[in-house]
């Protein structure tokens, strides 16, 4: 029976550091051994961008839509494909005029193949104006 192999990585994001936090994320995972490759690598919400903002206007332009992949969506995609993995990451999302906070599951040929919107949310999503999700 073969096991399940997960790595969790944890960050602690700097809010307007996108690409520093990006950066950070793939130095630590460059130190993964190719011996002892994974199945899932699990991130937290809004991984990249930090999650407590003021306001929505401060989110904005980190909001990510999956029609037209963000930089947390396509270094998901890349990453699930160059560590043949899946890949579960939370970002902020934007649908038209709704902000969800959102983890996107992509699989190791980069392809999204689920999206889950944050359906109990804290004061922390009130405070930019994010929207329940179904779950």
């Amino acid at each position: 029976m073969s096991k399940l192999r997960v790595a969790l990585l944890q960050l602690n994001p700097v809010i307007h550091k996108l690409e520093e936090n990006i950066h950070r994320a793939d130095t630590i995972l460059s130190k993964l051994s190719s011996n002892k490759p994974i199945d899932l690598l699990v991130l937290p919400e809004f991984a990249f961008t930090g999650y407590k903002f003021p306001d929505a206007q401060t989110l904005s332009p980190y909001l990510e839509k999956t029609s037209k992949p963000g930089p947390s969506i396509s270094w998901a995609q890349e990453t699930s494909q160059r560590l043949n993995c899946f890949t579960v990451l939370g970002y902020p999302e934007s649908q038209g005029q709704t902000t969800f906070n959102s983890a996107i599951v992509i699989n190791p040929n980069g392809e999204i193949i689920h999206n889950y919107n944050k359906s109990f949310l804290y004061d922390a999503d009130d405070q930019f104006g994010a929207s329940e999700g179904e779950g």
